[in-house]
């Protein structure tokens, strides 16, 4: 994590102003998605053109973009380009209602976001992004780049790099010629207002915006404070600490939604915005800066007198309307006639036996019928022209982008970068595809999804639902385990275990096999939280074992009636609450979070665990409070947080010993070798299996994607998805349960819906 230390430069006409409105820096707030969580975000903005936004619009404009960027999903460089598209749109529709007064304004927008130690940058339009990072100068721009607010596409570009601990970042619309590579190597390592001073230097005018990455808690705060116009000089020991917030307006005012009452009174472009949420795309559309502010006028106080109402005549657009409609009306009047007429002489000399001069004898209905039925199939026709014309245009146009973006890609060397114009190639398809399809556009899409997939390491697999015998409505299956020829699955709406049995088509449901709460003596036993499956021929006779909080277990088998249940004996600390467990090996491992312990017990002839519980961990007992599963391998225990980070622990000698937090091992090209965890994942459930293929399997909620991993080290082999287009497509909802069986079938679970597909 870095605390970021800003420092605004703007220097005009020699003399240097204490504020820079469009830069802007934030940390993400507590409702931030949980991908942006640990993000900080940079804007560096700036404008041209004949109405410019003022200075605290621009402020209030970065904030909700901001915004924009921390409530949005997906990867950091499509919540970039999201944010991009939002201001794009935002200025666009600013400038075409402002088109008839001939007020423009173009954009230039460098966004940075540091995510961890890596640093995502976006130019879109005339501005620069230099780091000084590692005794390296690194300049981002793009010299061919339009402004934004000119078109509906947004021309951008993105860079990647990494920053240190000290290193600087420098904003700029135009870096001054003594801003060279050699002067601000030797200046990076100054103190912020020795730096200032640098890059001030004798310029006359300059605008830059300088922030210093420390190591920290991802704090956003000033470098230094930021004197009041107008205030008395203070001692140097009196100087106020410096601001820290999670967003930082660089003008020195705090972030908030408006201005004291007497802002009332200001002029117009003076006011607050309106509050813009999010979600929506068009910002506050000021009034210009130019317009003056009303007058206040005193009036004498009078005594009240009752006014009498005066009869008032229509109003001059009253009378205007209604000339425009008699207008209207009368020429729909003498078009009708001059219709019919023609109408009827036309029908005359094609009817036989009618005479020329008698006319057509229809009825006033008939003719009106025609008279409105002609002209609404003339407009209906060149409707669906335009339209299909209009949708085809279109259609090409995002079809060239995407194109153009593979072809940048193909010939692209640096990894990062290849993949996100891959990424951008994938995004104008989609967009294309809201507007029609074409074998070359599926043919691109092929090359596009081939590229990435090759790139992330992903097979695609071909599912389809269970074969016969949907699952009881309502239900919600968060557990599934596997047999040679059954798959069990733990519904948490009833707290029961149903059972899948393979056919030669898929699998079907059972409905006779009865698994869950019931009563146990005296005890009740409460609702299934976990499930486990058994070794064959065990005295129970059972194929499926469950669990509740409170430590009861249920043996299960389709060959009998109901479970046969039996009470674990608890620990000598009693239960807090039971959340999972894994049987390996004939041991049963049990998680208790509520209590921050494991506990294990040592099965007799089987599964029947009848001896009390042995305490998992030595004296080091590693953070369970967040775990959301967790599994058993040999002597590896294995714990995952809902962070997505892995806690391995070993306990093969006399204490057990914990890699808290252990790394994932990740050979792509372009990526963390060695990641804490998978931002751009949501892992959930997790799964163990045996030679001749022993594996540890992840499931992605959000992608409905299995992660495939090595046991011991963690390094990642594939994923498996979802083919693109496939003709039972997944429901476009998070996964929640899978499991990978022994003849090696995955089967993903969405609530109440199950699908399989043979793996590879």
């Amino acid at each position: 994590m870095f605390d970021l230390k800003i420092d605004p430069l703007a220097i005009e006409a020699g003399q240097e102003r204490n504020e820079l409105p469009g830069f802007f820096a934030a940390a993400a707030p507590r409702r931030a998605a949980r991908l942006r969580a640990q993000d900080r975000v940079i804007f560096f903005f700036t404008q041209s053109g004949t109405t410019l936004l003022a200075p605290n619009l621009q402020q209030e404009m970065l904030a909700r973009l901001a915004e924009t960027y921390f409530t949005s999903s997906g990867s950091v460089t499509s919540g970039m380009r999201a944010t991009a598209e939002r201001l794009n749109d935002f200025l666009l529709n600013r400038n075409l209602r402002g088109a008839r007064q001939g007020g423009q304004v173009v954009g230039a927008l460098a966004m940075c976001v540091l995510h961890s130690s890596s640093l995502y940058v976006l130019i879109a339009g005339p501005v620069q992004v230099l780091l000084l990072s590692g005794g390296g100068v690194e300049r981002f721009a793009d010299p061919s780049a339009r402004g934004l607010g000119q078109a509906r596409l947004v021309g951008s570009r993105f860079f990647t790099s990494s920053v240190e601990p000290g290193g600087t970042l420098i904003f700029t619309p135009q870096a001054p010629a003594a801003w060279r590579d050699d002067a601000l190597r030797g200046w990076a390592g100054l103190p912020l207002p020795e730096l200032h001073r640098c890059l001030a230097g004798e310029a006359l005018d300059v605008q830059a915006g300088i922030v210093r990455c420390e190591a920290g808690r991802g704090e956003v705060a000033w470098a230094s404070p930021k004197p009041q116009p107008g205030a008395a000089a203070r001692p140097a020991g009196d100087a106020p600490a410096p601001e820290k917030r999670a967003g930082v307006f660089l003008s020195g005012r705090p972030l908030r939604k408006a201005d004291p009452p007497a802002a009332q009174t200001a002029p117009a472009e003076e006011r607050p915005p309106q509050k813009l949420e999010a979600a929506a795309v068009p910002l506050p559309h000021p009034v210009s800066a130019q317009t003056p502010p009303a007058p206040q006028v005193r009036r004498p106080a009078a005594a009240p007198v009752q006014a009498r109402p005066r009869p008032q005549g229509p109003s001059a657009a009253t009378v205007a309307a209604a000339k425009a409609a008699s207008g209207v009306f009368g020429g729909l009047r003498k078009g009708w006639n001059t219709f019919s007429g023609a109408l009827s002489r036309l029908a005359a000399r094609t009817l036989p036996g009618r005479p020329a001069e008698g006319g057509l004898n229809l009825s006033p209905s008939t003719m009106l019928f025609i008279a409105l039925a002609v002209p609404l199939a003339v407009v209906a026709v060149a409707a669906t022209v335009y339209f299909q014309r209009g949708r085809g245009e279109q259609y090409q146009a995002f079809l060239r982008t995407a194109r153009q973006f593979a072809d940048q890609a193909a010939a692209q060397q640096d990894i990062s970068l290849q993949r996100e114009d891959w990424n951008q190639a994938l995004y104008w398809l989609d967009k294309a595809g809201s507007y029609g399809r074409s074998a070359e556009g599926d043919q691109v899409r092929q090359q596009v999804q081939a590229a990435l997939d090759g790139l992330d390491g992903i097979q695609r697999l071909n599912y389809q639902p269970i074969a016969t015998g949907g699952l009881p409505e309502g239900a919600n299956i968060i557990r599934m385990v596997a047999t040679i020829n059954d798959v069990y699955l733990l519904d948490s709406t009833s707290g029961s275990v149903f059972r899948l049995y393979r056919t030669g088509q898929g699998y079907e449901y059972d409905p006779a096999f009865k698994c869950g709460p019931g009563t146990a003596g005296s005890a009740t036993v409460g609702k299934l939280i976990d499930i486990a499956p058994l070794s064959p021929n065990n005295e129970y006779q059972s194929t499926v074992m469950g669990i509740d909080a409170a430590g009861h277990l249920a043996y299960c088998a389709p060959s009998l009636s109901g479970p046969t249940y039996v009470t674990l004996v608890p620990p000598d600390s009693l239960w807090g609450a039971i959340k999972q467990m894994v049987i390996y090996s004939d041991v049963l491992y049990v998680l208790d979070p509520q209590t921050n312990a494991v506990y294990r017990y040592p099965g007799e002839n089987g599964p029947a665990f009848n001896g009390g519980p042995r305490f998992y961990f030595g004296n080091l007992v590693p953070t369970l409070t967040d775990v959301v599963d967790f599994a058993v391998d040999q002597e590896f225990l294995y714990l995952l947080h809902a962070d997505g980070s892995m806690t391995t622990c070993t306990d093969a000698g006399a204490a057990t010993e914990c890699t808290d937090p252990a790394p994932y091992g990740d050979s792509r090209p372009g990526r963390d070798p060695a990641p804490l965890r998978f931002e751009d994942a949501g892992f959930i459930r997790m799964q163990t299996t045996q030679p001749p293929d022993p594996s540890l399997y992840i499931l992605d909620k959000e992608a409905a994607s299995i992660y495939h991993f090595s046991l011991r080290k963690l390094n990642l082999q594939r994923q498996y998805r979802a083919v693109v287009g496939a003709d039972y497509p997944l429901p476009a909802r998070p996964a929640t349960a899978f499991v990978v069986t022994p003849n090696r079938r995955a089967l993903l679970a969405f609530n109440d819906q199950v699908f399989f597909a043979p793996l590879p």
